[in-house]
């Protein structure tokens, strides 16, 4: 997976049980839900079809490194 330059980060503020839906180019669905917000945690659901590949980015790029 490489990222191209032209992909900018689009910055979304969620409440508790609020979601973000994302859509392939080839139309599969992933809703991305905020499930419980803690002192400094805040956890997120995600719904996804199984062709999508999900990891936390310090393990993405672990995998990456090798």
């Amino acid at each position: 997976f490489t990222r191209n330059r032209k992909d900018t980060m689009l910055v979304l503020s969620r409440k508790l049980d609020e979601s973000i839906i994302v859509v392939s180019p080839s139309g599969e669905i992933m809703e991305i839900k905020i499930t419980k917000i803690e002192e400094n945690r805040t956890k997120v659901g995600i719904e996804a079809p199984s062709s999508f590949k999900i990891f936390r980015k310090e393990v993405f790029d672990s995998i990456n490194e090798e």
